[in-house]
């Protein structure tokens, strides 16, 4: 797979490739939980990014709960953690891909290659009983990164393009069925979907934490090729960001609507539909 990688394939380069590992795992409800986590043990060499300060903007009346960040300011960041263009990066989480993905999109978006997801995350690492590390271990050889910014524009899409497209465009909506159907809605104010968009839960990309073969990844997504414009969208841009990598995975494109179903909501005049669609 060209946006993933197996422990197996990890361990035969760790030693001998050099490259930039990033840990980036989050909790929705414990903002401090993915730092904490880190300290009490990550892979040796790993650098820590904050979904909330390093992958997130300002939060405003409009533009949803996970805005994406100042992509100068992400470049700066990532500058610090020594990414350039040529460098290869690793990403992982506690193995969900959600937080992974959402750093992975925003490297691609803004251009940068050779990303890489570890497949199963941390927990592959922890299952083997492979050692951590509680301090952070950084080559003092390396240099701080130059990190290019050339935004791949048809990877996004705001709330206009969505609205003024609304009734030519694929709309995959990739949040649990019961917030899509409108049934329950745990974390925003407004429950049901963007009229058009049809369901396709983003975890069902998954048996367990593996990634499913691309057989069936292909039987669950048919149809989406021949699609001509596809829109993703979660709750607020994060999970979002595991289909939008597994899409590109099968060669289909999609464009990642930032702000997602809070961004809509926070506009009394757009319109929801509860229920399945007609």
């Amino acid at each position: 797979m060209k946006n993933l990688m197996k422990l197996e394939d990890f361990l035969k380069i760790k030693d001998d490739k050099e490259f930039v590992l990033l840990d980036c795992r989050f909790n929705l409800s414990d903002k401090e939980y993915g730092k904490k986590a880190f300290n009490e043990g990550h892979i040796k060499g790993a650098m820590y990014v904050d979904l909330e300060t390093e992958l997130t903007g300002e939060v405003k009346e409009h533009g949803g709960r996970h805005p994406l960040p100042n992509l100068k300011n992400f470049t700066k960041d990532m500058n610090k953690k020594f990414v350039d263009d040529d460098i290869d990066v690793i990403i992982y989480d506690d193995g969900d891909l959600a937080a992974a993905s959402r750093l992975w999109w925003i490297f691609k978006y803004i251009g940068k290659e050779n990303v890489y997801i570890l497949e199963e995350g941390i927990k592959a690492w922890k299952d083997r009983n492979l050692p951590l590390e509680q301090k952070q271990t950084i080559n003092s050889d390396r240099t701080v990164g130059n990190l290019s910014l050339n935004i791949k524009d048809d990877m996004y899409c705001d709330i206009q393009y969505v609205k003024d497209n609304l009734d030519t465009v694929f709309i995959m909506d990739v949040r649990e069925e019961e917030r899509y159907l409108g049934d329950g809605e745990p974390v925003d104010k407004k429950a049901g979907h963007i009229p058009g968009a049809k369901n396709y839960f983003w975890k069902d990309n998954f048996n367990d934490f593996k990634v499913k073969p691309k057989e069936e990844l292909k039987e669950l997504l048919k149809g989406l090729k021949e699609k001509e414009t596809i829109i993703v969208h979660c709750g607020s841009g994060i999970t979002g960001s595991v289909s939008v990598m597994i899409l590109d995975e099968l060669g289909i494109k999609a464009k990642l609507y930032g702000g997602s179903w809070s961004d809509w909501i926070s506009y009394d005049e757009n319109p929801i539909v509860v229920g399945e669609e007609r």
